[in-house]
């Protein structure tokens, strides 16, 4: 899903026994960073670093899922 689109990460979401938790931290994970190749060209044309801002996406990404994660574990 961070390489090519979304529609990737759910076909392969959908080949796996997850639950819901599992699906829902790794669609935000997914979702922060999707499309980074494409995004990333557009962003170097751009002007900008288009591998920092691909970093950065798949860093705030994991983030995001993992105080989704932890938040959801209180629950």
């Amino acid at each position: 899903g961070y390489v090519l689109n979304i529609y990737a990460a759910i076909g392969a979401m959908e080949a796996l026994a997850l639950s819901a938790q599992q699906i829902t931290v790794l669609a935000i994970a997914v979702l922060i960073g999707h499309n980074l190749l494409v995004e990333g060209v557009v962003l170097q044309r751009a002007g900008m670093n288009g591998a920092a801002f691909a970093v950065l996406r798949i860093v705030a990404g994991l983030a995001a899922a993992a105080v989704a994660n932890l938040l959801m574990g209180f629950v």
